[in-house]
């Protein structure tokens, strides 16, 4: 039985829980072919307000500089590192259980979106090398991106280039969230908003722990057993997505001192 799990964490930091089911398709468009892989493939930050939080395709912490997250931004940590845990009781035929999984110091997971058949059964995951950590901002073409830029450690025109290209790519399809204008339930680029609704920056990574790769016929052409680096269990079959939204209010604001934090994890 499939199960999809919401928590939603404030960084300073909250959390409600839904359960509901749904099995995602399709898999990742060739992104390797785009310049803006170049970029920022592996690991991406919110700044835009008075918070930067950093994090890996995978979902897994990664602290460049010595902290996942900075408050205020470009000064002290307030996080070392973080990420989304889980221990559970498996009937699927393999007796280790309870296992735990996801991703603390060590990381669990890999990059990429859980494949499934015809029938709905798991025949595998994408390539984690086909995933990049996609983020957005409402105002990018007008906004003064310098400060952008020099926190996440790139050029203005390449960090222009990657919210552009991930405003024209954003895989809604996958379950990123977007502000469907014309209500139509498409994501169109042209009209819709990427990005959770309202929010003036995003971040959007999907990961799981299933160990075989399929290609886009589903045959399986790697494997790569995550799983065990987190805490020595076995995989359980979970997909993880994170979504990571902001404000851009002043620091005399309450909402330029937050990023808010949504895990969506389905048990395959």
């Amino acid at each position: 039985m499939k199960r999809l799990i919401s928590m939603l964490i404030a960084v300073i930091i909250l959390t409600p829980i839904t359960i509901f089911g749904n099995v995602p398709a399709g898999f990742v468009p060739s992104e390797e072919s785009s310049p803006s892989r170049e970029i920022m493939p592996d690991q991406s930050v919110m700044n835009i307000n008075n918070i930067s939080y950093w994090i890996k395709k995978s979902s897994a912490g990664t602290n460049p500089g010595g902290n996942q997250a900075n408050y205020p931004i470009g000064t002290g940590g307030l996080i070392y590192k973080d990420g989304i845990l889980w221990g559970v009781k498996v009937t699927d035929g393999n007796p280790q259980s309870p296992r735990v999984g996801g991703t603390t110091y060590n990381s669990g997971l890999k990059a990429g979106r859980v494949v499934y058949d015809s029938d709905g059964q798991v025949i595998g995951s994408t390539d984690p090398a086909d995933h990049h950590a996609w983020r957005v901002r409402s105002d990018y073409m007008t906004a003064d991106l310098t400060a952008d830029a020099a926190n996440f450690g790139a050029s203005v025109e390449d960090v222009y280039d990657q919210y552009e290209y991930d405003w024209n790519n954003w895989p809604a399809d996958w379950g990123a969230p977007y502000d469907d204008v014309n209500s139509n339930g498409s994501y169109d680029p042209e009209v819709d908003i990427p990005g959770y609704p309202g929010a003036d920056q995003t971040i959007w990574v999907v990961a799981n722990d299933v160990p075989q790769i399929v290609d886009e016929s589903g045959n399986i052409i790697d494997e790569q057993n995550t799983a065990p680096d987190a805490y020595g269990s076995d995989p359980v079959g979970m997909e993880l997505q994170v979504t990571l939204w902001a404000y851009n209010n002043p620091p005399t604001n309450p909402l330029g001192n937050v990023i808010f934090k949504m895990a969506s994890i389905q048990y395959t």
